[in-house]
């Protein structure tokens, strides 16, 4: 049985709409979740010298349901380890996780070097440019 409403269960069809009877022995299990094309993202660590967080060189294999959507997520300049707690890279920005980005599309979660310098840099510009006006 598999219902959008009960999800996936034993036992035959009822009213529900939407389920569809499946057929098999009493061993084998015929409602088993069907599984997406795998995806791929990067993991972040944190750097204690550095104080911020470093993509991994290679990304990590992701798992899906099928017709799930793939989201990697990242952690935005100036994250700490409280508000960005996510290891794998892999899935949506959590509510507790407020330093966290997320984006759409295969191994999106690497933002380039040049971005995070200018990204980190902007706010000492500021700084010096009031300093001399």
């Amino acid at each position: 049985v598999s219902t959008q409403s009960t999800g996936y269960a034993c036992g035959k069809c009822t009213v529900e709409t939407g389920c569809q009877q499946c057929t098999g022995a009493a061993d084998k299990g015929c409602n088993a979740l069907a599984a997406g094309a795998d995806f791929s993202c990067y993991t972040y660590t944190y750097n204690t010298t550095s104080k911020s967080f470093v993509a991994a060189a290679k990304a990590t294999t992701c798992k899906r349901l099928k017709d799930t959507a793939i989201v990697c997520n990242m952690p935005k300049a100036g994250a700490s380890t409280t508000n960005y707690t996510l290891k794998t890279g892999c899935g949506n920005c959590t509510k507790a996780d407020t330093a966290c980005e997320a984006c759409g599309k295969d191994s999106c979660n690497k933002a380039s070097d040049a971005i995070r310098v200018v990204v980190m840099l902007a706010p000492l510009l500021a700084v010096l440019f009031n300093l001399m006006y």
